[in-house]
């Protein structure tokens, strides 16, 4: 019975995901109200304990939220959302069967993950020089953390799967300089996001090992 209302709950949120462009006629609105859904989404799916649930839920899922950032491109709730769901999908259900999915998978949600690093100030993080790159995350702070630990993420499981790739694996630095801004970003080490930074570590361990072993 818990099974079912779990699946049940998640399942509405999803439901009410899709109806709702088609309630509300103005578009911030929309996108206000839809942003707020997603985060109530991302939260529902945390504590979702039935793997499957997830499994069978998150490609609906991630067919809306590609249609919204198609509507609205410029909306960092949305991309940041699509960022998180994207790696983490392919975190959990993707990558031990089918590593050329799970790349692509990554690699959009890197793609999503840039784009709102951007809207936070961090301009053309791949095509700005390494020096003026980790200048400006300077000016990240504590309310850009899950911005941070996104694009980390994202960035990071993207080159681990493209090591045969010089261009990927000059992106490292970057990656590497973008994780030591939570120093002075995180108000404490027992923050969520300190925690929630572990898997973007274990990614660069794992990149530094194959690098040692390719090179």
């Amino acid at each position: 019975m818990k099974e079912f209302q779990n699946r049940t709950r998640f399942l509405f949120f999803l439901c009410l995901l899709l109806l709702l462009p088609a309630c509300l006629p103005n578009k911030k609105l929309t996108v206000g109200a839809t942003a707020t859904l997603l985060e109530e989404v991302a939260r529902a799916s945390s504590r979702q304990s039935d793997l499957r649930i997830l499994r069978e839920g998150m490609p609906a899922y991630l067919m809306l939220i590609d249609g919204m950032i198609q509507a609205v491109p410029d909306n960092e709730q949305l991309l940041i959302a699509a960022a998180q769901s994207y790696s983490s999908f392919a975190s959990l259900f993707v990558e031990d069967q089918d590593k050329e999915y799970a790349n692509l998978l990554y690699g959009r949600g890197k793609q999503y993950a840039l784009k709102s690093l951007e809207m936070r100030g961090v301009r053309e993080p791949l095509r700005r020089t390494f020096e003026d790159f980790t200048e400006s995350l300077k000016t990240l702070r504590k309310k850009d953390v899950p911005y941070i630990f996104w694009t980390a993420t994202c960035w990071a499981n993207w080159i681990r799967l493209n090591l045969d790739s010089i261009e990927a694996v000059s992106e490292l630095p970057r990656v590497e300089s973008l994780m030591s801004t939570k120093d002075s970003t995180m108000a404490a080490p027992t923050s969520s996001w300190e925690y929630g930074l572990l898997p973007g570590r274990k990614s660069l361990a794992e990149i530094s090992k194959k690098r040692r072993n390719i090179f």
